[in-house]
């Protein structure tokens, strides 16, 4: 072949990849738009999620715990019969059969899809409500209600916490788990509220008050509804072939594991802090002089405290990387059980605003270990088993907070004139637990080589 026609063919072949490096360059730009594209798909239905579950916790918790609110109003309702001996019974009920319902219906939620778990709770609270606002029981089947809702309760954590550690992107996770507990508390103010105001302001029996507390309700879940019908198809079941021999192997590997027993510990010490704040009333009133009212108005620093310090952890979770916050929050945790060592020690010396303030930072500082640990771990386990691993770790610790509560009830009636002291130690203690099982924890979680 001649010279001329090599140099033709490749001044041709030469054209050719001009040409193609131009369609190149030309398709760059649409690739990065479709990039960020995709991105902002992810970020808007990660947030549609966010969204969706703080509001259906907010609303099941407004719907679960609102009994608590209305046992004045059952105890002066003469025709309801309602004693101080059933306040008693309802509340040792309600905990016993929530830690029951973490326990054995909590890890159903790994063989069902997401969906079914969350309406389940939904209907229940609702005919629980209906049924005790609109018919006329007698006190035991009241409690019998109650008990049997808080039971299918038992399911909300496992299953929301589970859905979210699937289908929520890693680095959003802490934040989301953050933003739960804080909607939890929300929901618990939000009931609060709303009765007191329908009946304090409008006048409204308990029973009027309870129904505008369910139409408030509906309307939440409405919400969610609306948002969780776009992410129907990201929610299957973890594990959908139930078996014993799965659930021994469950037991066996939870029970193994050096990251369960940590967050186990973790749980644990930080209900030291809840069963403590059972008694704030009566230790304001007994320590401070106050009057009934007085204490019960001034035992709200407590959770307001901790309803900032779930704000303030969900930016910290938000604005900085995963490691940092986590330090931050285990140093935070800290400054918890250093505060209730202080009101161990002078407790009996303390002015009504300083032990106030004291109170108020215990629930700012403290608060992040009811949420994150836990659920950080069943997050980093394997896909199957998470929601049986949030039944277990939350219901067990339920059952011990429930017995500590006994305990501390009944050292307080034989020691009434320094008992407080004890309490704030006894809850510094087991705090302190929490703060040490919780940084080893987060340190160990990388180690983790579950499929998820």
């Amino acid at each position: 072949m001649p010279k001329a026609a090599h140099k033709q063919d490749d001044h041709d072949a030469a054209d050719d990849v001009e040409e193609c490096d131009e369609q190149e360059l030309r398709l760059l730009p649409k690739r990065g738009n479709s990039t960020a594209s995709s991105t902002s798909q992810v970020e808007s239905k990660d947030g549609r999620l966010q969204a969706a579950v703080c509001l259906f916790i907010g609303s099941i918790i407004a719907g679960t715990y609102y009994f608590g609110d209305l046992l004045p109003a059952w105890e002066a309702d003469e025709d309801l019969g309602w004693s101080a001996d059933h306040t008693a019974w309802v509340s040792t009920a309600a905990g016993l059969a929530e830690a029951l319902g973490l326990i054995i219906a909590g890890p159903t939620a790994d063989y069902f899809s997401t969906k079914p778990v969350m309406a389940l709770n939904a209907g229940a609270i609702l005919l629980s409500m209906t049924l005790i606002s609109s018919v006329t029981l007698s006190p035991m089947w009241i409690i019998a209600i109650i008990s049997a809702t808080l039971f299918v309760k038992g399911t909300l954590w496992p299953a929301v916490g589970a859905m979210v550690a699937e289908v929520m992107a890693k680095e959003r996770q802490d934040t989301t788990f953050m933003g739960m507990g804080l909607a939890s508390r929300c929901g618990s103010t939000f009931h609060s509220a709303v009765l007191g105001i329908s009946m304090a302001f409008l006048h409204l029996s308990w029973k009027r008050a309870a129904q505008v507390l369910i139409a408030a309700i509906c309307v939440g879940l409405v919400v969610v509804h609306q948002l969780m019908t776009r992410l129907s198809n990201t929610m299957p079941a973890r594990d959908p072939d139930a078996s014993l021999q799965g659930l021994h192997l469950k037991i066996s590997k939870l029970c193994t594991s050096v990251q369960g027993w940590l967050a186990f510990a973790t749980c644990l010490g930080q209900s030291s802090v809840w069963a403590m704040s059972a008694y704030l009333s009566v230790i304001l009133r007994d320590v401070l002089n106050l009057s009934v009212g007085e204490a019960a108005g001034k035992v709200f620093v407590f959770p307001m405290g901790a309803a900032c310090g779930l704000i303030a952890n969900v930016a910290i979770s938000a604005y900085l990387s995963r490691h940092v916050a986590r330090r931050c929050q285990t140093g935070l945790a800290s400054v918890a059980t250093a505060t209730l060592a202080i009101l161990a020690n002078w407790v009996y010396a303390l002015s009504e605003i300083q032990m106030l303030c004291l109170l108020w930072l215990v629930g700012f500082s403290f608060v992040v270990t009811a949420y994150l640990p836990y659920l950080a771990f069943c997050a980093a386990s394997n896909g199957g088993e998470r929601a049986f691993r949030l039944g277990v770790l939350d219901g067990v610790s339920c059952l011990c907070s429930v017995l500590l509560v006994f305990a501390l009830g009944k050292y307080r009636a034989s020691h009434l004139e320094n008992y407080a002291g004890v309490m704030f130690a006894c809850a510094s203690a087991g705090l302190s637990i929490a703060v040490i099982a919780m940084h080893f924890l987060f340190r160990s979680l990388d180690e983790l080589h579950d499929d998820v």
